[in-house]
């Protein structure tokens, strides 16, 4: 119930999490920070739902380990393994599908193979691709601006060895195309005409954990990250290309003592924006980084009753195009409890505080943007208090 995903086209959609939209909040696929804005009027997050194996939100301000800037909370996108689709007996699968869609003329179509070697490694490779026509509405007009080309490809190799530990290595590249509206999440008019766009995005991911199975101390988590998404819209003045590259990285350990757990690690992210008109795509350009320390401890003070407080320490610096440096640091503490009348009923509640710096302007107004030279961090705080009863399937929740 706090999630509402707006637009009727994919390049459109937008997710919000307690009204509160994806520039406020930290959304990762696969351990990679999805940051930046390409264009104000088309959404952030692009993923191919086929390939989902679950997503993790966090609404509201969360704990220190969701990540810098995370205003609004944190969603988490988590792609298949290829022990996801393979029964604990077998070598190797496939899934192929083909899907046609009257009301568009179109059709949607996959190829995912995926296998494991006799001990050690496993694989999985995924192709998508899909075709629509302009959708048509009920009393058989034509939605314009839906028209739209899409493919998508996944691969994933993973590698399990002793000790409990894991190797994921992955590469995930998006592209759509198609005649959209100027601005695509607006309705079509005189002012808000069909022009052709292209938007992509490429990500490359590892990941290594440890956790052995007698070893309390240990449950080490490192993950690494580049993606770079772009876009280009052939518009009144011609084709316009914006780009945001990102790198990312961190490190996290938890170590359990008796019915306590202690989180704590590092994380950094650099974002740069480039835009300009197709024949000079990088005529102007901005540079963000935040570096972060954090610590998270969940103290089970009686059976019934849990506390947790923690705090994040990020320092922001960011380069605009008119060679203005910001800097700023500050901590974001957390404290909550929870408390478990039965098994099926508890009350959870507490206050939390976020802080994020002024980052890089989206790549279709980053040409124009003016920073106020005194421009300020920004900073959230969540009162939270909340009961949950689940029971034999039925589930009631209010907060």
């Amino acid at each position: 119930p706090s999630i509402t995903v707006g637009g009727s086209t994919g390049i459109a959609q937008k997710i919000y999490v307690r009204n509160l939209g994806e520039g406020l909040l930290n959304v990762s696929i696969d351990g990679a920070t999805q940051s930046g804005s390409l264009f104000h009027h088309i959404g952030r997050i692009a993923i191919e739902p086929d390939l989902l194996k679950q997503v993790e939100v966090q609404p509201g301000v969360g704990n220190a380990s969701d990540g810098p800037g995370a205003l609004g909370g944190a969603i988490r996108f988590i792609t298949k393994d290829p022990g996801d689709l393979l029964a604990p007996d077998e070598r190797a699968g496939a899934l192929l599908k083909y899907g046609y869609f009257q009301n568009t003329r179109g059709f949607k179509t996959s190829a995912t193979g995926f296998g494991r070697t006799g001990g050690t490694w496993s694989g999985l490779a995924s192709v998508v691709l899909s075709e629509h026509e302009e959708i048509e509405d009920g009393r058989g007009a034509r939605l314009a601006g839906s028209d739209t080309r899409q493919e998508t490809i996944l691969a994933k190799a993973v590698a399990e060895f002793s000790h409990g530990q894991k190797l994921r290595v992955g590469f995930e590249a998006l592209n759509e195309e198609g005649k959209k509206l100027r601005r695509p999440e607006w309705g079509p008019s005189a002012a808000n005409p069909v022009f052709f766009m292209e938007a992509g995005r490429r990500t490359a991911t590892v990941g290594y954990s440890v956790r052995p199975e007698s070893t309390d101390w240990l449950d080490l988590q490192l993950n690494g990250s580049y993606t770079d998404a772009d876009i280009m819209q052939d518009a009144a003045f011609g084709p316009y290309e914006g780009d945001i590259e990102s790198v990312q990285f961190g490190l996290k350990n938890t170590q359990r003592l008796s019915a306590h757990r202690l989180t704590y690690g590092i994380d950094y992210l650099r974002d740069e924006v480039f835009a300009g008109p197709s024949s000079n795509p990088e005529t102007v350009s901005e540079k963000g980084e935040v570096a972060g320390l954090f610590v998270q401890g969940e103290i089970a003070a009686t059976k019934q009753l849990t506390f947790n407080a923690g705090a994040r320490f990020d320092k922001y610096e960011l380069h605009d195009r008119r060679s203005q440096t910001f800097e700023h640091d500050g901590f974001s503490p957390n404290a909550g409890f929870r408390y478990a009348f039965t098994p099926s009923f508890n009350l959870t509640g507490g206050v939390t505080t976020a802080l994020r710096g002024p980052d890089i302007n989206d790549a279709f107004r980053v040409d124009i943007a003016e920073n106020d030279p005194n421009l300020d961090a920004e900073k959230a705080r969540n009162y939270d208090l909340r009961f949950l009863y689940r029971r034999a399937g039925f589930t009631i929740e209010a907060g």
